[in-house]
């Protein structure tokens, strides 16, 4: 089954040719009120008692960068924490850092991909294995973007199995947690 909500023209296209199931859709719709479940991300255990998050976060940020960071590196590091703060998408950076960090160190492959690999704080940070500065950050997190950013993690399964394990017992009252599995088939 399919648990994926669609739109009246969706499922126009979907079912045109069985235009009495569209109109039973459609009286069903109009006769429930659904309400999506919302739900907060949870804190990020790795922050030290006492101490803001976002506070932590730029100092980690800060850290890796070095001391004397080029003005461009400065400004997109600048630009992108002061993001992740509107956005409040703190927890889920530092969340993901000490996931991809425990990976690593105990020896899973883990690495961003897709757009959120374009951010320069994943990079600076060694979530990512990309040098960020020159790509779009936009894509991945913006001022104008609803909802929360998401991460594309790759990992091997025993990598997955382990990540899973360890958010689990971390966050064990966080109510969701998604895996999802792509599988592609490369060609020559």
């Amino acid at each position: 089954p399919s648990y994926i909500l669609q739109s009246p023209t969706q499922l126009h296209d979907l079912y045109k040719n069985h235009p009495y199931a569209l109109g039973l859709a459609s009286e069903i719709a109009q006769s429930v009120d659904v309400k999506l479940p919302q739900f907060d991300v949870p804190t990020s255990d790795s922050v030290p008692p006492g101490e803001d998050p976002h506070h932590y976060l730029e100092r980690q940020v800060w850290q890796a960068a070095g001391p004397t960071p080029s003005p461009q590196l400065k400004s997109r590091l600048e630009y992108e924490l002061q993001i992740i703060k509107a956005k409040n998408a703190t927890n889920q950076f530092l969340i993901l850092l000490k996931l991809v960090s425990t990976l690593h160190q105990n020896g899973f492959f883990a690495r961003l991909q897709g757009s959120s690999a374009n951010s320069e704080v994943a990079s600076e940070l060694r979530m990512s294995q990309i040098y960020a500065l020159d790509l779009y950050f936009g894509r991945f997190l913006n001022p104008g973007r609803t909802g929360w950013p998401d991460f594309d993690l790759s990992l091997s399964p025993k990598g997955q199995a382990f990540a899973i394990n360890l958010l689990l017992s971390t966050y064990s009252t966080a109510t969701r947690l998604a895996e999802i599995v792509h599988f592609r088939e490369k060609g020559l």
